[in-house]
């Protein structure tokens, strides 16, 4: 966590007053972050119907993965990894597929 002085600092703008290389690197850090959280909130204000700022807090911070994004990442991983061998082994050459477990 860094620390500014009151002095330095512009409420309105929020950022440092300045251009020395320290204002400049922590103003465009700044800029990444407020990016970053704008990102989560277009993501979530597509994906969902309450938007709250832990929402936000935890999305940007990586919080917020529930067993229906695994199991969706899971899913895109396991056909990436099909198409990957089928490219390498083509299906006609194989005895048997792999199928899921019924249950």
């Amino acid at each position: 966590m860094r620390k500014v002085f009151l002095s330095k600092w512009n409420a309105k703008a929020n950022k440092i007053n300045g251009s020395s290389a320290e204002a400049k690197q922590v103003n465009r850090n700044l800029d990444i972050i407020k990016n970053k959280v704008y990102e989560v909130y277009q993501r979530l204000r597509e994906n969902d119907n309450e938007i709250t700022a832990v929402k936000i807090k935890d999305e940007f911070f990586g919080k917020n993965i529930d067993d229906h994004k695994i199991l969706k990442i899971l899913k895109i991983i396991i056909q990436e990894c099909k198409n990957w061998l089928e490219k390498i082994i083509p299906l006609e050459h194989c005895s048997a597929t792999i199928q899921p477990k019924s249950t």
